[in-house]
């Protein structure tokens, strides 16, 4: 993050410059990560700080100063992000629940690399972030493809729901971030899905389709009920292609 700006105090709206870290022409995953959870900070920085922020503006610099991406949010109270208390402390600890990921996780044939489950003690208290990277296992594209096509999501309406998961286990898993490589270690998905925000965003290599997402529009953003119109302004979408190495 390179500055916060406070644009208005009442309502609350605040501008967030972060630093582009890849080329100027690509969208490196890195930098969407960060976006992501830039915008989980801000929704939700009203249980840090005590006053909810009404507008975001989130812009991406080049090293030169040129702007080359940029998202405004407007929140409203009630929008499911905005209506969460603090959270209580988890029933499963980090290893119990890595434990526990390791023997339910369906990884549509792919195959483990690493699994971190760390609490979160700064940001938001009492909830766990998971990272999961796979190899896909085979040097076959048409074969990564469709192992990666099978996984099926980690959001509420995915094969593998951290809802649902969180429900059983009382882990307070917050956010999941997986990242999918081939044998060489090209990366060909990335899956990330925030369990509180109810938002999740993919990445595929160009060619990589997720047939599990409904057409002919893919999924942006996941709530439990509807929201009123409008709460939010378009936000980035889910599926980016990108060069397959």
């Amino acid at each position: 993050m390179k500055e916060i700006k406070l644009v208005e105090r009442s309502p609350l709206s605040v501008e967030i410059i972060l630093q582009w870290m890849s080329e100027p022409e690509n969208l490196d995953v890195e930098d969407r990560w960060m976006k992501f959870l830039t915008q989980r900070e801000a929704e939700l920085a009203y249980l840090t700080i005590g006053e909810p922020i009404s507008t975001y503006h989130i812009m991406m610099l080049t090293p030169k100063g040129e702007l080359i991406d940029g998202i405004t949010g407007s929140l409203s109270p009630e929008m499911y992000s905005q209506q969460l208390s603090p959270a209580s402390p988890a029933a499963t600890g980090d290893e119990e629940t890595r434990d526990l990921l390791y023997k339910e996780w369906n990884t549509g044939k792919n195959e483990w690399l690493t699994l971190q489950v760390e609490s979160d003690h700064y940001a938001r208290e009492n909830t766990k972030y998971v990272y999961m990277e796979w190899s896909s296992g085979t040097d076959s594209f048409e074969e990564s493809k469709v192992r990666v096509q099978a996984v099926g999501g980690i959001g509420p309406a995915g094969v593998n729901n951290i809802d649902d998961f969180n429900a059983r286990h009382g882990a307070q898993i917050a956010i999941v971030r997986v990242k999918v490589f081939d044998p060489l270690g090209n990366l060909v998905a990335q899956y990330l899905y925030d369990a509180e925000r109810r938002h999740e965003s993919v990445w595929m290599a160009e060619g990589i389709e997720p047939e599990w997402m409904p057409h002919p529009a893919p999924i942006e953003e996941i709530t439990e009920t509807p929201l009123p119109t409008p709460t939010h302004l378009p936000l980035e979408p889910t599926v980016i292609p990108a060069p397959y190495p």
